[in-house]
């Protein structure tokens, strides 16, 4: 099965429109258990694998909405 590899500057324009928003979502990530959807061979290359990080988004998503059910808040009202 062929991998969906997306550089830095494809990632920031797919997901991420700026360098904040970029880094911040790629802390999160490296310390999820999806951390292994970044890849930084070398301190000038980048690269994340898109259909990990797709999970890793659906993963987010499910957790938000437990810990909005846990605090008492109705998700369907978001």
């Amino acid at each position: 099965m062929a991998r969906n590899w997306l550089n830095k500057e494809q990632f920031m324009e797919k997901y991420a429109q700026s360098k904040s928003t970029y880094h911040r979502r790629i802390e999160e990530l490296r310390k999820s258990e999806f951390w292994d959807a970044y890849i930084h061979p070398s301190t000038q290359e980048v690269w994340i694998d898109e259909d990990r990080y797709q999970e890793f988004l659906i993963w987010k998503s499910a957790n938000r909405f437990k810990k909005l059910k846990n605090l008492g808040i109705d998700e369907g009202r978001w």
